[in-house]
């Protein structure tokens, strides 16, 4: 039975090449789609899954508050954990983790790295297995290598035993000797070695009593017994509280224990559950990566069924015929029904064969753009491989149960005497078809309007210089010193400043007191005039701080527009300020500038002077063609000067290539979608136009014969299809500007390009231009043919 349902579906299939190729063409691509966007989900959802053994670790994160509000950290400081690990009553079985900058000396070379200081106990909480080497032999002064930076610096040699230079933030040199290689860790894992130490080996020099200033680490522990917990959160607690009163800037109200198998899920600024400070473990990106990928294949997957749907109704016409005369030989409808049901599972199967073999080919491209490593493991993943095989099936019964129950539905009689006619669409084609113009026009408008609002944001003024910035990192003013004076011999260098805080960077947040007034506020301590002159900030009243009188300066600070506009200060000029129990007078405002990008509102700010003492950036202006030339004499004039210290720098652009990035991303994919969806739409167009003309094909060659022109031929065969395209587009457009309006510049974009309705007639251009050529093309080529052929028909 099943061999011949196979033989009867193969034979139709090749019958209608034209009409099964653009149906297993769509399925292939939707399908490519679908699989690509979950393998990205799984490689997300399966983050630090490998690690077997961590059941019963968890990471102690800390609650501080910020502007008033609790935030949850990754980071303690190393007293307290300390503290809390000697008094405690119970034997803590725990493996610190803390990560720094180092140059890596090797052969002559140099490189700059990050080292992972950590515990022994770290080995056995996770699964890290090695390469080369044993991990028990890690103490002080040895290291073990992660796979790939093994191979950078030692290429095919073994390099246990070998020895390695390490220059820290001390900038002294440190002989390490090679205990261990990694195994290539998976791209999902939080845990991104290239050097790994004993805690041993992390020098003590820079250790602070005081837990402001000490190293703030990431800390597991291993608990067997998840009620314990309750008991380590109440022995930690008291710790907390007697040194509530010495914590500047870190004010810790609680610590907790988070299951390490949500130590990942908390690692995207995207959600409510993330976990601040996770600079030591690798990102889980779960938010737009994901969310996008997954909307757009299903858009893709939907607009793919719709064109099914009609094609194989529209097909219909050409298997009258084949149904009455089956009836009438004794088939029942089930039996016609799984026929109809098995052709589209051929054509489903088919299309998951093509587009397995497409992910196979795309995955290297897709990795290297999204820096993902993305990998099809069937025998590995049962998930997967439940989905490869389930995916196609599903969708060859949706898309296919009813095409399969209406053809199944024919009256035998009414068939074989020919009184069954089709010549325009019905209800249910007419919805579907409306459908897919919908989607495509939702899409086009997201966009048109991304590419709009993205060409908007690359010319977007900051509110400071963004393409002539150079920031070198330092460690105290006699770095400051040393460079500027080096620095400013270098005739491309049209200037440079000092600050402690970096706009754009990083600031503080506190609460300032105007009168009774509450406001919270972002503080920078910068380096003065000269500072806010080379980074192009502009001064729009009162002065700026002077040089001369450092005393008074420290009372004195700087506020911008929006600090103004919160307060409603018609006045601000020597206004008092509160600021941390301080008092402040306000001596001068600044233009609005883009503290925290493009992709949230300019805060309220307040700026302090600071002095040189205090300085952590060197800040450099050059012209924007000389700015990398620029930044390479500052990189070999740094070496120069400081040969055993590591070289940290940024560009100012650097800070805003994150949200540049997701702009482009997002228009691309936008673009990419809006051209897919048409693209799909319009061959499903060409598929059910094709097959009705040749459905009306006797009534074009009459019509021609008595006098009907091209033209209105052409009216005849579109002014429906043309109807429901317009239709289609007032629904697809006014979802579109919803979408975007309401969603993507409301929660992703506050400063966005504005929407017009130029924006709009372009999408109903492209979209009546796509439809119009698609049904021109087909009702052109049987208006032009011989009106005798066409009633030679049958």
């Amino acid at each position: 039975m099943i061999r011949n349902y196979f033989k009867i579906a193969w034979r139709i299939l090749a019958k209608n090449k034209t009409f099964v190729a653009i149906s297993l063409i769509s399925f292939s691509f939707a399908l490519t789609c679908c699989i690509l966007s979950y393998i990205n989900y799984d490689y997300t959802d399966s983050f630090d899954s490998h690690h077997t053994k961590a059941d019963a670790v968890y990471r102690l994160n800390t609650n501080r508050v910020i502007n008033g509000k609790k935030q949850q950290w990754s980071l303690v400081p190393e007293p307290l954990f300390e503290t809390f690990v000697i008094n405690s009553n119970t034997n803590l079985e725990y493996a610190r983790l803390y990560k720094e900058g180092v140059l890596v000396k090797k052969d002559g070379n140099t490189f700059r790295e990050q080292i992972n200081y950590t515990d022994k106990t770290f080995f056995e909480f996770f699964t890290l297995p090695l390469e080369k080497g044993n991990n028990l032999d890690l103490g002080y002064n040895t290291v073990i290598l992660g796979n790939e930076f093994s191979r950078k610096i030692f290429k095919d040699k073994n390099p246990v035993g070998e020895n390695i230079t390490l220059i820290n933030n001390l900038g002294k040199d440190v002989v390490y000797t090679v205990v261990g290689v990694l195994d290539k860790q998976p791209g999902n894992s939080s845990f991104q070695f290239d050097i790994v130490t004993s805690f041993e080996s992390l020098s003590n020099e820079n250790k602070s009593l005081k837990w402001n200033s000490s190293r703030k680490l990431t800390a597991f522990v291993k608990v067997e017994n998840s009620n314990e917990l309750s008991v380590l959160k109440k022995q930690i607690q008291p710790f907390i509280n007697s040194k509530k009163n010495t914590l500047d800037n870190w004010d810790i109200v609680q610590a907790n224990f988070q299951p390490f198998k949500d130590v990942a899920f908390s690692s995207d600024v995207d959600f409510a559950s993330y976990v601040h400070g996770n600079n030591m473990l690798a990102s889980n990106q779960r938010g737009v990566i994901v969310f996008v990928p997954a909307i757009m294949s299903l858009l893709i997957l939907l607009i793919t069924c719709f064109n099914f749907i009609n094609i194989s109704i529209a097909l219909s016409t050409k298997r009258l015929k084949e149904i009455g005369l089956r009836k009438v030989f004794g088939s029942e409808k089930k039996q016609l029904i799984f026929q109809f049901l098995f052709e589209n599972i051929l054509i489903c199967f088919l299309a998951s064969v093509i587009a397995l073999v497409a992910v196979y080919c795309m995955l290297p491209m897709v990795n290297s753009y999204t820096g993902l490593d993305l990998k099809i493991a069937l025998l590995e993943n049962v998930k997967l491989l439940g989905f490869l095989f389930g995916l196609p099936f599903v969708i060859a019964i949706l898309s296919g149960i009813y095409p399969a129950y209406y053809l199944s539905s024919f009256n035998a009689l009414t068939v074989i005497q020919d009184k069954l006619k089709f010549g325009t669409f019905g209800k249910f084609t007419r919805f579907l078809l409306g459908g897919q113009f919908t989607f495509s026009c939702l899409a086009l408008v997201i966009g048109i309007l991304l590419t709009k609002n993205a060409l908007y944001q690359e010319s977007v003024d900051y509110g400071y210089n963004m393409d002539e910035l150079a920031i070198v990192e330092i460690d105290d003013k006699r770095e400051f010193d040393i460079l500027s004076h080096e620095a400013g011999k270098y005739s491309k260098l049209e200037k440079y400043a000092g600050s402690f805080n970096h706009i754009g960077d990083w600031a503080n947040s506190s609460v300032a007191k105007v009168d009774e007034e509450e406001l919270n506020v972002t503080v920078s301590t910068i380096g003065g005039k000269n500072y806010l002159e080379t980074m192009g900030v502009t001064l729009i009243n009162g002065r700026h701080f002077d040089e001369n009188i450092k005393v008074k300066e420290a009372e004195s600070i700087i506020v911008n527009e929006t600090f103004i506009k919160h307060l409603h200060l018609n006045n601000p000029l020597n206004k008092e300020v509160v600021l941390d129990k301080k008092h402040y007078r306000i001596i001068g405002v600044v233009k609005d500038y883009k503290q925290n990008g493009l992709h949230a509102k300019v805060p309220p700010c307040i700026l302090k002077k600071g002095d040189n003492t205090q300085f952590k950036y060197f800040v450099a202006k050059f012209q924007q063609d000389n700015l990398e030339s620029g930044h390479a004499f500052l990189k070999t004039t740094w070496f120069k000067l400081f040969p055993n210290k590591p070289f940290r720098s940024f560009y100012q652009k650097d800070l805003v290539e994150k949200e540049r990035r997701i702009n482009a991303g997002l228009k691309n994919v936008a673009l990419f979608l809006a051209f897919i969806t048409i693209l799909l739409s319009t061959s499903g167009l060409y598929a059910l136009v094709a097959l009705k003309v040749i459905s009306r094909k006797k009534e074009i060659g009459i019509r021609k014969v008595v006098g009907a022109s091209i033209s209105r031929l052409l009216y005849l065969i579109s002014r429906e299809i043309l109807i429901i395209t317009a239709i289609a587009f007032v629904i697809g457009a006014s979802l579109g500007y919803l979408v975007v309006n309401g969603l993507i510049f409301n929660f992703i974009f506050p400063y966005h390009a504005p929407i017009g309705v130029f924006s709009f007639l372009i999408a109903l251009l492209v979209l009546t231009t796509s439809v119009c050529i698609t049904i021109g093309l087909k009702v052109y080529a049987a208006a032009t043919n011989n009106p005798i052929d066409a009633l030679r028909y049958e």
